[in-house]
């Protein structure tokens, strides 16, 4: 799986889902969720222009064979969540929740610049 903003992935395995007496009680089951979420068939995999161009919008990425390689998430003005609301925009909830808010609601909370 590729996607040019997906920086997060977890799996997880099961087997034995169904019943002992199908056909099918030998599968195993594999599930993972992506964040941020991707594949949507309106938006390309990757995005197209010269090599390396944008890799200082990825913090500690550097160019490796024409590509971006390392760092985090790409730095982004704007809100992935619909409901920001700048009064959780503090440690009033918690340094995690605090955390999630500056990646998610980077915009409301006034961690970036357009």
């Amino acid at each position: 799986m590729a996607w040019y903003e997906t920086y997060k992935i977890g799996c997880g395995m099961k087997t034995d889902c169904i019943d002992s007496t199908s056909e099918l009680k030998h599968m195993l089951f594999v599930v993972c969720h992506y964040d941020p979420r991707g594949n949507t068939l309106t938006k390309p995999i990757y995005e197209v222009g010269k090599p390396c161009l944008k890799c200082s919008r990825y913090p500690k990425s550097t160019c490796a064979q024409n590509l971006c390689a390392g760092g985090g998430p790409a730095v982004y003005c704007k809100d992935y969540y619909s409901n920001c609301d700048k009064e959780y925009c503090t440690d009033k909830y918690g340094t995690q929740h605090l955390a999630q808010m500056k990646e998610r609601c980077n915009k409301t909370c006034g961690y970036c610049t357009d």
